[in-house]
C-alpha cells in the first residue's frame, strides 16, 4: 500500500527505561501519553505536579503539541516505590484521567475514597488538571490481594469506567452481576463517580443590617467556582452568586435588617456539583 503521509514523530532519550503504554488525543490534535519510567532525567517541564523521580519507578503523563514538535507539559506521578500509569482518558474541561498500579504507600492521595494501600499492590485512579499542575482527586482502589488496572474510558457526567483484574477476594463491589471472586484471579470492571469535594465549615458573620460576611473551607482541588444560596426566613432557596475558583469567603451586601437568613454553598466544576455545605 503506498504511503501518502508521514505524521510528526519524536524520540525521547533517557538514562534508563521509559515506556509509554497508552495515548489519548484531544480535539486540537494534541497527544497525551501515559506510562512508566525509571529515569531521573525523564523530560519534565517546569511548574508541573511532580518534577522529579520519587521512587524506583514512577508513572508519567505528558502532553505533546499538535505538531509533535514540543512538550506542552510533562510530569512524573508516583511515590517512593513502584508506580505505573496504564490508562489515560480525557475528561470534561480538559482534565486528564488516569489509572494504573502502585506499590507506594505514599502515592498521592487527594479527595480519596480509599486513602491507604491495602496490599503489596493496589490500583489507583486519578484526575490531573488540564495544565498538569495539580490533582483534582487521586485514590487507591483495591483489596487485600494485588490489583491490576489496565484500561479506562470517560463516560461523561463525572463517570469514569476502569477495567483490569484482581487477586483480591474483598474487592469492593456494588450493584454487581458477580458479587464474589470465582477463581484465583478475576476480571474487574467498575465505574467511578467523582464530583468536587463539598466545602465545609460555612460561617456567617453579621457586619451590619445590610451586610453578612460568609467564610468556608475549600476542600476541593478542581472546582471552577462555588455556588451560594440563601433562604430568608422559611422561604425558598435562591441563588446569591457563583464565585471564582479557590474562593473561601463572600460578602453578601444585599440583606435586610431583622430578617433571619440561612446560607449554603457548594463546589462546581465541569463534571458536576458537590453536595451542599452545612447550612448556617
Amino acid at each position: 500500500m503506498p504511503i501518502s503521509e508521514v505524521l510528526p514523530t519524536s524520540r525521547w532519550t533517557t538514562a534508563q527505561s521509559a515506556l509509554a503504554v497508552d495515548v489519548a488525543v484531544d480535539s486540537t490534535g494534541a497527544a497525551y501519553l501515559a506510562g512508566r519510567t525509571k529515569s531521573s532525567n525523564f523530560p519534565v517541564t517546569t511548574g508541573v505536579l511532580q518534577g522529579t523521580l520519587a521512587g524506583k519507578m514512577d508513572g508519567f503523563v505528558a502532553k505533546v503539541n499538535p505538531s509533535g514538535s514540543a512538550l506542552a507539559w510533562s510530569t512524573y506521578l508516583g511515590g517512593t516505590d513502584d508506580d505505573r500509569v496504564f490508562g489515560i482518558a480525557l475528561g470534561a474541561g480538559g482534565a486528564v484521567l488516569l489509572s494504573g498500579e502502585t506499590r507506594s504507600s505514599n502515592f498521592p492521595s487527594v479527595g480519596a475514597f480509599q486513602g491507604t494501600k491495602n496490599a503489596l499492590q493496589d490500583g489507583f485512579v486519578a484526575k490531573l488538571n488540564a495544565t498538569g499542575t495539580a490533582l483534582g482527586y487521586s485514590s487507591f482502589i483495591g483489596g487485600s490481594g494485588n490489583d491490576y488496572l489496565r484500561g479506562m474510558a470517560y463516560l461523561g457526567n463525572a463517570r469514569t469506567c476502569i477495567a483490569g483484574w484482581t487477586d483480591s477476594g474483598d474487592w469492593t463491589v456494588s450493584g454487581a452481576f458477580q458479587a464474589s471472586k470465582a477463581g484465583g484471579t478475576d476480571m474487574i470492571v467498575a465505574v467511578v463517580t467523582a464530583t468536587p469535594v463539598a466545602p465545609s465549615g460555612l460561617t456567617p458573620t453579621v457586619q451590619s443590617s445590610s451586610r453578612i460576611d460568609l467564610s468556608w473551607l475549600d476542600n476541593s482541588n478542581d472546582e471552577t467556582g462555588f455556588e451560594i444560596e440563601r433562604m430568608a426566613g422559611t422561604g425558598a432557596w435562591i441563588s446569591v452568586t457563583k464565585t471564582a475558583p479557590n474562593a473561601a469567603s463572600y460578602q453578601d451586601g444585599n440583606t435586610i435588617g431583622s430578617t433571619l437568613y440561612t446560607y449554603r454553598v457548594r463546589a462546581v466544576n465541569d463534571d458536576g456539583v458537590s453536595g451542599w455545605s452545612n447550612e448556617a
